[in-house]
């Protein structure tokens, strides 16, 4: 009775520990699908000409804002700054002109 006991309780432990690498194995496959989504939604790609030229825009939009609110530009274009809203040199930043 002893050794059916003994094989019992081998035959759990190892019913327990191959039930929980496959937990673990499906624990990082999960993850590993969730990184690689969690990627793919940062991660944008452009193709063509187009694709250059958004490239381009993305690169040179901070130095456009800076220069929108700089005084040579106020008075080489004869306006006002009143106002910037939103980040300083961001796509959603908003500069609001006075024209003299």
């Amino acid at each position: 009775m002893a050794d059916n006991e003994i094989t019992e309780s081998i035959d759990t432990s190892v019913k327990n520990t191959s039930i929980t690498q496959n937990q673990s194995e499906e624990e990082a496959k999960a993850q590993a699908l969730l990184e690689e989504k969690d990627s793919e939604s940062r991660l944008r790609t452009y193709s063509g000409s187009a694709g250059k030229a958004i490239t381009v825009l993305l690169c040179v939009w901070p130095a456009v804002c800076g220069a929108l609110q700089t005084q040579i530009f106020e008075q080489d274009a004869n306006v006002k700054r009143i106002r910037i809203t939103g980040p300083g040199n961001g796509a959603n930043c908003v500069i609001t002109f006075d024209i003299l």
